[in-house]
């Protein structure tokens, strides 16, 4: 019984010097709250770094006849309304792409742009442009989609 009793015994110390052992001082574990300075810093930087999720585009056209009464087509007229819903971030130099496509889903024509404007936070703008095509790629154009791929942050 007494060797029992002195194991028992043994087994209680350790147990209480290993549980003394690992206590922390709750100051030295307690993390800080962030500032405001640098909680919107963190935010903003999320956002800068995809602009794509923060930024959405809306697009009309509208084709470019050769005259007055003339229904021969020679370019489109694009509008595109680019939106941000970011809270901080303000996007400037946008690069978007625009999409040509017919009934089949076959590209007609892919034009690159980079939209030379700064974007702020809950602010709207609107780009226009025009792209040459011939009549005949006109009567083909099913669809034209447009792209925002990125862009820089302030």
């Amino acid at each position: 019984m007494t060797n029992l009793s002195i194991q028992i015994v043994a087994i209680l110390f350790l147990t209480l010097v290993g549980c003394n052992s690992n206590y922390n001082d709750s100051s030295d574990t307690y993390d800080k709250p962030l500032t405001e300075a640098e909680l919107k810093a963190q935010l903003q930087a999320t956002e800068c770094s995809n602009p794509s999720k923060y930024l959405s585009g809306n697009l009309s056209s509208e084709p470019i006849y050769k005259g007055i009464l003339s229904l021969k087509v020679n370019g489109i007229k694009l509008t595109c309304t680019i939106a941000s819903n970011a809270t901080l971030a303000t996007f400037k130099d946008v690069q978007a792409s625009f999409e040509l496509v017919s009934k089949t889903g076959a590209q007609i024509l892919m034009d690159e742009v980079t939209i030379y404007e700064f974007v702020g936070p809950g602010e709207t703008i609107t780009y226009k442009t025009e792209i040459p095509v011939s009549n005949q790629q006109y009567r083909y154009i099913a669809d034209i989609k447009c792209y925002l791929n990125g862009a820089n942050c302030e």
